[in-house]
């Protein structure tokens, strides 16, 4: 008998075993589907075995193994980005200097923010020069 290489596109597997018996056995090509799959069965904190390679729902009645990830990568929970932070942000040139986790977020926000005055002064210096060389030149312009 050949021996086959494993296909290349999956390269998340997991095993499900419940305590009445079922298995499951599925391969999934991102770390959302499996994380999906997983927390079906054995909840989003279940316990696990870092010696034995496996987790168990918190009651018990099922447990899975993985291959192609660890289980604390998949079981790791996301951090919810947060909506208001109180660090200090400075609304005027847009930067926070205080808090690691807007440090990045604000930079980017107070460079964009600060293009965009410098573009708008630029816009009012060259309108502002342009009437002051009409009003020179004696045209009958009126700014607005």
């Amino acid at each position: 008998m050949a021996h086959r290489e494993p296909k290349k596109a999956y390269d998340i597997t997991i095993n499900m075993r419940t305590t009445d018996g079922a298995r499951m056995h599925r391969r999934f090509k991102s770390l959302e589907g499996a994380r999906k799959f997983a927390t079906r069965y054995v909840g989003k904190t279940p316990e696990i075995s870092e010696m034995m390679g496996y987790a168990v729902s918190p009651y018990g009645d099922a447990k899975i193994t993985a291959s192609g990830i660890s289980l604390e990568e998949l079981f790791a929970e996301e951090k919810p980005v947060p909506t208001e932070c109180e660090c200090g942000y400075n609304e005027d040139t847009g930067q926070s200097w205080k808090c690691d986790y807007c440090k990045l977020p604000s930079t980017i926000a107070a460079e964009k923010a600060w293009r965009e005055r410098e573009h708008k002064e630029y816009l009012e210096r060259a309108q502002e020069e342009i009437d002051r060389k009409r009003a020179l030149e004696g045209d009958d312009y009126i700014p607005f």
